[in-house]
């Protein structure tokens, strides 16, 4: 049986940072959609922005991998904290639920913006179906989905994993191997193989999206899996140690230099594809493989070492940003979509459309998310806690409990 664990806790601002952060990225991902050249997207700008097309490329780079590393970290250190019944029914409630339902919702508001899109494009409803956007879609959710599989194998494979290392030998080799590779500055490296693997190995690999977005597909795409397996995995492990992410911390800067070097070199090299798909094979293809998987890990640990060295200390406005980021992510879609549809035949530049889009949708969100979320059992589900109902004026009021703290490390409990 699992015991939770007891020790004096202390909470880790920095990654909760850092896991609010890839979510509002996604925003601004998805905000930009309908800006890129090329006309892919089902609501397309009179105003494309080549800027906004290197944007999109270098977010979507990094931003999943960093979150399912935060994930598998914050997910080992909850079953340790909770135990494993505690820890099945919190996860059915916080990532479940939201998925389930926010599929169901979000789904019919997309297509009926869709809908409208492609009335205001060509002059005639068409059903977004129509075009290929299915009604079995986990749109941006999907990664809630991918995120309840890696829970499960998680938990299964820690399940076997007590019966044959009762003696703790086999763990304490994997937390000394774990401690070579992130001090001697190798996890870049380390991570990168599989995923490069992964990449190549992708039939039809659409090389401009780099990890398959699988938001079409209910049967797990292995790619995927285990191209942001490795980073849940990794995480998982790096909570054994947690003082290992001083080393991330203090190489920040090498780490950010590196990231723009991958991502810009991983940049020209997409844009050296045909209609953006690499070949079948080839060392132009293992090349990018390569480049892409270095580009996510890099700008993956860059963040974390920013997020370690400058986001450390407590803030409630931060605190308030990353409550309120799962509940932005999960609705952020209708609203982004409805803003984009408005203003894509406004005879004006996108710089003056993009900030809109990104303006209207959290000026209508933030309200909804303080006034009927935050307060309410949507907001504990989302939350893990509900806040008391106040006025504006205290929206940055500092939270009295809820949340994980992190003990110094659980090396001495099972994976």
């Amino acid at each position: 049986m699992d015991q939770p664990d007891l020790q004096p806790p202390q909470r880790l601002h920095a990654l909760d940072a850092v896991r609010a952060i890839a979510l509002l990225l996604g925003i601004v991902l998805h905000a930009s959609l309908s800006f890129l050249p090329g006309g892919f997207f089902v609501i397309e700008d009179s105003s494309p922005s080549a800027a906004l097309r290197v944007i999109f490329f270098a977010i979507h780079t990094f931003r999943m991998t960093a979150f399912f590393l935060i994930a598998g970290f914050f997910g080992r250190l909850m079953l340790h904290r909770r135990g494993t019944a505690e820890f099945i029914r919190d996860r059915a409630t916080r990532i479940v639920l939201p998925l389930i339902v926010g599929w169901i919702v979000c789904t019919a508001l997309i297509h009926w913006i869709f809908g409208w899109a492609i009335e205001q494009r060509y002059g005639t409803r068409v059903s977004a179906s129509a075009l290929g956007w299915p009604w079995l879609w986990l749109t941006h959710l999907w990664f809630l989905y991918y995120l309840v599989w890696m829970y499960a194998i998680a938990l299964a494979v820690r399940s076997v994993w007590v019966r044959i290392d009762s003696d703790g030998t086999l763990r304490s080799s994997i937390d000394r191997v774990v401690r070579f590779i992130v001090t001697r500055n190798l996890t870049v490296i380390a991570a990168a193989v599989p995923v490069a693997c992964a990449l190549y190995s992708i039939d039809s690999w659409y090389a401009w999206g780099g990890i398959p977005t699988p938001d079409r597909w209910l049967l797990p795409l292995w790619p995927t899996l285990i191209s942001y397996g490795v980073a849940f995995g990794f995480g998982w492990l790096l909570q054994r140690q947690v003082d290992l992410l001083r080393v991330w911390e203090q190489r920040w800067l090498v780490n950010l230099v590196a990231a723009i070097i991958f991502v810009g070199l991983s940049h020209v090299l997409a844009s050296g594809f045909e209609d953006a798909f690499a070949p079948e094979s080839g060392w132009y293809r293992a090349i990018y493989a390569v480049s892409y998987a270095l580009a996510a890990w890099s700008a993956t640990l860059a963040l974390l070492g920013l997020g370690l060295r400058f986001l450390a200390h407590e803030s409630p406005v931060r605190r308030y940003l990353a409550d309120s980021s799962y509940w932005l992510y999960v609705a952020h879609i209708p609203p982004v979509g409805r803003v984009q549809t408005a203003v894509m035949n406004l005879r004006l530049h996108w710089s003056l459309k993009f900030p809109v889009v990104l303006l209207v949708t959290c000026v209508v969100l933030l309200p909804i998310y303080h006034y009927w979320v935050r307060p309410t059992r949507v907001g504990e589900i989302l939350n893990g806690r509900k806040y008391p109902r106040s006025k504006l004026t205290a929206l940055w009021q500092r939270p009295t409990q809820g949340g994980l703290r992190a003990p110094p490390g659980n090396a001495d409990q099972p994976l």
